[in-house]
């Protein structure tokens, strides 16, 4: 005998198939950002005229916003800071305390660096090298900042 306040075989049927298939939406949902937040699968347009094959690597500005980008090559730039001179130097590994204190100080001088070139030039985004590109073929590519950046340094 069914109880009268039971949602009964057809109701169960129907909420389960309903669950099932947030299920699916939400996993492939998950799928798909997954899918776009990897560096490699990113190809975002900024309102201006440039892509950015790598978001993360953004340095300043927002690259959605983007009007007047530069580029800026950090290898070379974290290459002059004196702190991971000395990570450098030391060879010390993520695994030690004073790794990170180093490259903490080291990226807030590179931050500091990087915006002030920024604002000098009249650029409103800075990243990485090789990451921006014009849309249009026969555009300029962004100039390069790490020249200003190694001046604001010092």
């Amino acid at each position: 005998m069914v109880d009268p306040g039971s949602p009964g075989p057809r109701r169960d049927r129907r909420l389960w198939l309903f669950g099932g298939a947030a299920l699916v939406v939400a996993a492939g949902t998950c799928g798909w950002l997954r899918l776009r937040s990897s560096p490699e699968a990113v190809r975002v347009r900024g309102l201006g005229e440039y892509s950015f094959s790598d978001t993360e690597r953004v340095y300043v500005g927002n690259y959605r916003l983007a009007r007047k980008p530069a580029v800026v090559d950090s290898s070379r730039v974290y290459a002059a800071i004196n702190e991971y001179q000395q990570i450098q130097r030391e060879g010390l590994t993520p695994d030690g305390p004073k790794y990170h204190l180093l490259l903490a100080k080291a990226s807030e001088q590179f931050n500091k660096a990087v915006k002030a070139a920024a604002a000098q030039a009249g650029h409103d985004v800075v990243a990485e090298a090789g990451t921006v590109r014009p849309v249009n073929p026969a555009a300029a590519p962004p100039p390069d900042l790490t020249q200003a950046t190694l001046a604001a340094l010092r």
